[in-house]
């Protein structure tokens, strides 16, 4: 019996797909348990209420901060960079004014020949 060959090319796929879809099921579960790791580590460390409130404000505070700093950085880049074009695109304009005013002026004089 002949075997439909698109039901063979499917199954080839799946063998691939599901490898990558397992590893990637594999790294969400292995982040996500970081993450709780990180939770219940801070939550029932040896500090106290207070001190580990503390701790977890002061490192929200840096990462706030740190947010901030890459932020500012980021849009300096930007703002340098659209001047320089701005100032690259305004040279091209008035190089192109300058060489229609020229060809104008020569079509002109060529008029009155």
């Amino acid at each position: 019996m002949p075997v439909n060959k698109n039901w063979q090319s499917f199954g080839v796929v799946m063998c691939i797909k599901t490898p990558i879809k397992t590893l990637t099921m594999s790294i969400k579960s292995f982040a996500n348990g970081v993450i709780v790791g990180l939770v219940l580590g801070v939550l029932f460390a040896p500090d106290s209420g207070n001190e580990t409130r503390k701790k977890i404000a002061k490192k929200a505070g840096d990462i706030k901060d740190t947010a901030v700093d890459k932020y500012n950085d980021i849009a300096d880049t930007v703002a340098d960079q659209y001047g320089r074009l701005k100032t690259k695109a305004q040279n091209i304009m008035g190089k192109g004014e300058e060489v229609y005013n020229e060809v104008k002026a020569e079509n002109n004089s060529n008029m009155f020949e």
